[in-house]
């Protein structure tokens, strides 16, 4: 049972961002306890021929593969790094399913810079936030939801749904018809 006297925190996640915008403020990618599942060190990462710039791979974890997806590269940073070393790797559930067995689809987030973590108080983490201005470098990037500023960093909501179902940066069929082949 609660009392009045006891306040209730969740767990929030920072990943810092890298994109090619020098000298701007920095952005940090936002989740929350609920969405990270593991925190896990460094791990063997197994590559895949002819894969977009994002995708660093693969890691095996509970018998399955999980995609590693390079975020600075999803968000316009620099592509594909070779050799690239995570500090960590941040398994994440997005708010998809697989259609086999109905679990959630689960991202590993490659980490080169330390995720910061904090708390807040619960009755603070509901109240409404108002909306920042995108820096340049995001300004019109697809998988970006939204920005706006939590305890002074300025964080970006980024939907990982489309990263999760393999269909980030395809385009639409309807919009086939306008590409001309020269």
């Amino acid at each position: 049972m609660q009392t009045d006297n006891t306040v209730l925190q969740q767990r929030f996640f920072l990943l810092p961002l890298h994109t090619r915008e020098q000298g701007a403020e920095p952005v940090y990618c936002l989740f929350t306890q609920n969405q990270v599942v593991e925190v896990l060190g460094q791990r063997m990462v197994y590559p895949v021929p002819f894969s977009p710039d994002y995708v660093q791979g693969f890691i095996e974890r509970d018998g399955g593969l999980v995609p590693v997806i390079d975020v600075d590269a999803l968000c316009g940073g620099a592509g594909k790094k070779v050799g690239l070393q995570a500090r960590q790797l941040l398994v994440m559930r997005t708010g998809q399913t697989d259609t086999a067995n109905g679990e959630f689809l689960k991202l590993a987030l490659a980490c080169t810079s330390t995720v910061l973590t904090f708390k807040l108080a619960e009755r603070d983490s509901i109240q409404a936030v108002a909306p920042e201005e995108a820096p340049a470098a995001l300004a019109s990037h697809s998988s970006v939801r939204g920005f706006f500023r939590l305890r002074g960093y300025l964080v970006a909501l980024l939907d990982f749904d489309t990263v999760a179902l393999g269909t980030y940066g395809v385009q639409d069929a309807a919009d086939e018809k306008n590409i001309a082949f020269v």
